[in-house]
């Protein structure tokens, strides 16, 4: 993502910083749907915090701040669950009030968003090849 566009939202009850890591699991159909695009194109998503509702069924309303991950690793757990590890990079910020519709087809809250910093010193430079891995897994 450039400094605007659009960005898919991943809404937690827990925050990130950049240069942070958090681990995730991820098993609805919309956010799996969510990391294999965002593998494809390697940009990322975004993680907020929720403001309302919860991290599973109905769309959470999301914070406007939050941060662009990039995913490092991932691996399927015992229980058939993708988990992921992933860095926040920039901090971003919703333009706008935070959508509160269901997103069209089941899929992932995105919101017009500005990137408000520089990537972070501690970073990595190299470009992940986990994302690309998680698409071709995904994608069979």
């Amino acid at each position: 993502m450039s400094s605007e566009g659009s960005l898919p939202l991943f809404p937690l009850h827990t925050t990130l910083l950049p240069g942070a890591a958090i681990g995730l699991r991820v098993f609805e159909p919309r956010y799996l749907d969510l990391v294999r695009e965002t593998g494809r194109s390697g940009e990322g998503f975004g993680v907020c915090l929720i403001l309302e509702g919860n991290e599973v069924g109905a769309p959470a309303t999301p914070a406007a701040f939050g941060v662009q991950v990039k995913i490092e690793d991932f691996d399927v757990g015992a229980d058939g669950v993708l988990q992921l590890r992933l860095r926040g990079t920039r901090r971003f910020h919703v333009e706008g009030p935070p959508p509160r519709a269901p997103p069209p087809a089941g899929g992932p809250v995105c919101g017009g968003c500005v990137l408000l910093k520089k990537h972070h010193p501690n970073t990595p430079k190299k470009k992940h090849t986990a994302g690309c891995r998680i698409a071709q897994c995904l994608t069979g």
